[in-house]
């Protein structure tokens, strides 16, 4: 079994484990290019991820705390404990499994902040995170004994959108990898991607088309941030870094104005 089997073996183990709270827990992140693309568009697989991220869809009313307890029970059952260095929302198994919770930010916090959902488990805030709760799929996902339970995974948009947040907030190259990956693997291309969007439950929500200029802006030019990260995720080389950058906003430009 590869690290990313394995991943999204835990996955649906915690989802299986969670039952009718599955419903408000999406995967977002880096496990959810290879299962939304199972088979990419002429290109290598997705360089996959080491954690695993959920989304949660939480209001922060009274009751959220009794709901989300299943959470922190199936975690515990599978040997995942808090990380020791005060951040609630990540979780470690013993064999060094990492499970991070995020969700949207509620009135009177910032982006980033940790949202204590119960006790033990907390979510860090992101701009995106609602959007995993309107565009997302449900895809099977095979748990132990041979079942496969299903599971919700962050739709197109909603992936990109989050990756955006995360490109902007901490600027890691694996993100801008991320969005140009999917785009370029997506059935069709980035246009064909777009047209998905498009027609999806997000389209005119503000929260995405807020993000297409911001799309722009970072993969604006060869220069630009995203393509520049991107580039350096995927190579060393001077001479191919420079075309992979290009690469990097041919694909996201293709992708916006399409959108128009």
């Amino acid at each position: 079994m590869t690290e990313q089997e394995s991943l999204i073996s835990i996955a649906a183990e915690i989802l299986r484990e969670i039952g009718e709270v599955a419903d408000h827990v999406t995967i977002v992140g880096g496990l959810s290019p290879s299962l939304l693309v199972p088979d990419p568009f002429s290109l290598d697989p997705h360089a996959g991820t080491v954690d695993i991220d959920f989304g949660l869809s939480i209001t922060l009313d009274a009751s959220d705390a009794a709901y989300y307890a299943p959470i922190d029970a199936a975690l515990r059952k599978l040997n995942f404990k808090p990380r020791e260095t005060q951040t609630p929302d990540r979780w470690v198994s013993d064999d060094g499994a990492v499970i991070d919770f995020i969700c949207g930010i509620p009135r009177g916090y910032q982006e980033r902040d940790l949202v204590n959902v119960t006790d033990d488990l907390a979510a860090c805030a992101f701009p995106a995170a609602p959007l995993a709760a309107i565009d997302r799929e449900k895809i099977d996902l095979h748990v132990t004994g041979g079942d496969t339970i299903g599971a919700w995974v962050a739709g197109l948009g909603a992936f990109v959108a989050l990756k955006l947040d995360a490109l902007n907030s901490r600027g890691k190259p694996r993100d801008a990898y991320d969005i140009v990956w999917i785009l370029r693997a997506w059935g069709g291309g980035p246009e064909a991607a777009a047209a998905t969007v498009s027609a999806s439950a997000i389209a005119e929500h503000p929260l995405w088309t807020g993000r297409v200029t911001l799309l722009r802006s970072a993969f604006g030019s060869p220069e630009g941030r995203g393509s520049a990260l991107y580039a350096a995720f995927v190579e060393s080389d001077t001479e191919e870094t420079a075309r992979r950058s290009t690469e990097a906003m041919t694909t996201v430009l293709a992708f916006c104005d399409a959108l128009a």
